[in-house]
């Protein structure tokens, strides 16, 4: 957020002593800081912060793919859990089967 702050004061800026330091510390925050971006944990907080979303990241590609992350994630848990139910279910259902067979044999005589 700093860096965007930075980016529209200096392109309001004159052309001066102030504006060609806002330049350096804006040089200096992107070299140092530029692989945040790429760190799941933080690129993942930023973008479930209601405040930030993608205002946070400069890169619009490190930004999509911080959206694909926990999307992917809960896509694959989903799945676990579909699976574990599946699995669940065939181990159960002969058993469920068998006693509502039977329950219908003995109330059909």
């Amino acid at each position: 957020m700093l860096r965007h702050v930075i980016s529209a004061e200096c392109a309001q800026m004159a052309p001066c002593i102030g504006a060609t330091l806002a330049n350096h510390l804006k040089n200096n925050l992107n070299e140092k800081f530029s692989g945040l971006e790429k760190v799941n944990s933080l690129s993942v907080a930023t973008i479930l912060d209601p405040r930030f979303k993608q205002a946070g990241f400069t890169n619009q590609s490190n930004a999509q793919a911080a959206v694909e992350r926990p999307t992917q994630e809960c896509a694959l848990l989903l799945m676990r859990r579909q699976k574990m139910c599946h699995w669940r279910l065939q181990q159960h259902l002969p058993v469920l089967v068998n006693k509502i067979t039977c329950g219908l044999y003995w109330t059909t005589m």
